[in-house]
C-alpha cells in the first residue's frame, strides 16, 4: 500500500508506494485519506488517491513550540508519534514534548479546545473543517500546539495544557465529549487529559513508572 522498505524521505506528489517512509501511526478519515506520522522525517503525511504528501514538517527535526497558528508545512517538528482525526478531519498529533492540532481551515478551532484557551491562534466564526483532500503539491494546513511547553517534565496539572511541560507524549485519543487523552512515556508512566477548557490534568497513573495490578483510584495505579 504504501512504502518502499527505505526509511529516508524522498518527496512529495508521489505513489504511496514509491515513497520512502518510516511511519509511526496510522488513521483513516470518513472520505478514505490516510494519514501516518512519518517517525525518522518529523513529518506528518497523508495517501490520498494512492498519492503521498505532506501535511506538516519540514524535514527537521527541531521542534518549534509557539503557541501562534503556523503553516503546517513551515513549522519544524520533532519526531511524530501517536495521530488522531476527529470526526471534522482535525488531526491531533503527539511530537517529543507537544500535542499538536492540524487543520486545512485557516478559521477553524480545534474541536477539543476552545479558542478562548488558545491565544492568538483561532477563531472560532467558522464551521468545523472539512477531511483534508491531497492535490498535486502538499496541502495547505495550519498547525498550532494545544498542550505542552517545549520542556521534558510532567508538571502544570490543573494549569492551561499550553502552559504545562509533558514528557514524552506518545498515544493520543479523544472522545465523543471533547476531551483529548494522550500517554507519557517518558519518566512518568502516566496517562493525561485535556479537557473541553483546555486544562490538563493527569488521568491515569502515578509517576511511579512500576506495574501494580488494578483496583482503586486510577491516579493511584503505577503504570
Amino acid at each position: 500500500f504504501a512504502g518502499t522498505g527505505i526509511p529516508e524521505f524522498n518527496g512529495d506528489s508521489i505513489p504511496a508506494t514509491s515513497a520512502n517512509i518510516r511511519p509511526y501511526e496510522v488513521k483513516g478519515d470518513s472520505v478514505g485519506n490516510i494519514y501516518f506520522t512519518d517517525f525518522s522525517s518529523c513529518l506528518v503525511r497523508i495517501i490520498s488517491s494512492g498519492i503521498v504528501n505532506t501535511l506538516a514538517g519540514t524535514g527537521t527535526c527541531s521542534q518549534s513550540p509557539s503557541l501562534s497558528q503556523q503553516i503546517a508545512t513551515m513549522a519544524s517538528l520533532g519526531q511524530v508519534y501517536g495521530l488522531f482525526v476527529d470526526s471534522t478531519g482535525g488531526i491531533y498529533v503527539t511530537e517529543s514534548t507537544q500535542v499538536r492540532y492540524i487543520s486545512r481551515d485557516l478559521t477553524a478551532t480545534p474541536t477539543l479546545v476552545p479558542t478562548t484557551t488558545i491565544p492568538n491562534n483561532y477563531d472560532n466564526s467558522s464551521s468545523s473543517p472539512t477531511p483534508v483532500v491531497a492535490n498535486s503539491s502538499s496541502p495547505l494546513c495550519y498547525l498550532a500546539t494545544i498542550a505542552g511547553n517545549g520542556s521534558v517534565a510532567s508538571t502544570g496539572d490543573n494549569g492551561p495544557a499550553t502552559s504545562a511541560a509533558i514528557a514524552g507524549p506518545c498515544g493520543v485519543w479523544g472522545d465523543s465529549l471533547g476531551n483529548i487523552y494522550f500517554s507519557e512515556f517518558l519518566t512518568t508512566g502516566k496517562v493525561r487529559k485535556v479537557d473541553t477548557f483546555g486544562i490538563i490534568t493527569t488521568f491515569i497513573g502515578n509517576e511511579q513508572n512500576t506495574y501494580d495490578g488494578i483496583g482503586g483510584a486510577p491516579t493511584s495505579v503505577s503504570l
